[in-house]
């Protein structure tokens, strides 16, 4: 068995050999990481480009009276019954995911493809695409 006093010299040996291994060695030589190095030319800001507007066209002194649009028809709203849809680019399965809408999702069915996928747009976050119209109902789950 070692004494105490032998091990504690050699772990102050230890200490201290150590210490100077990283004094010497650990410097950092001004080598860094590509990641850290600034970078090499200055970059400028670009003007911004304004483009210039079209003249505008000369109107008539008195404008002619238009009739008021008809009021729209009601939009039909639809409520999502899976618990996750899908939401399409297209009327198929072979087209992207553009979103992805919740059980009980309020959407309004802008119109319905003759092969039984149904366009419409989601309330709230306005995306638009494609469910199957049988995932759909006119009442909330």
């Amino acid at each position: 068995m070692i004494p105490g006093a032998i091990m504690l010299r050699l772990c102050a040996g230890l200490c201290a050999v150590l210490f100077l291994v990283l004094r010497i060695a650990g410097e950092d030589t001004g080598q860094t990481r590509a990641g850290l190095r600034p970078a090499e030319a200055a970059i400028t800001a670009a003007r911004p480009m304004v483009p210039r507007a079209p003249p505008l066209p000369e109107l008539p002194l008195v404008l002619p009276l238009v009739k008021a649009a008809p009021p729209e028809a009601p939009q039909t709203m639809r409520y999502v019954q899976a618990d996750t849809v899908n939401l399409r680019e297209g009327p198929s399965t072979e087209f992207a995911v553009v979103g992805q809408l919740l059980k009980g999702a309020m959407a309004q069915l802008l119109w319905t493809e003759g092969n039984g996928w149904a366009h419409i747009a989601a309330a709230g976050n306005g995306l638009t695409g494609y469910v199957a119209a049988e995932l759909l109902s006119e009442s909330a789950p």
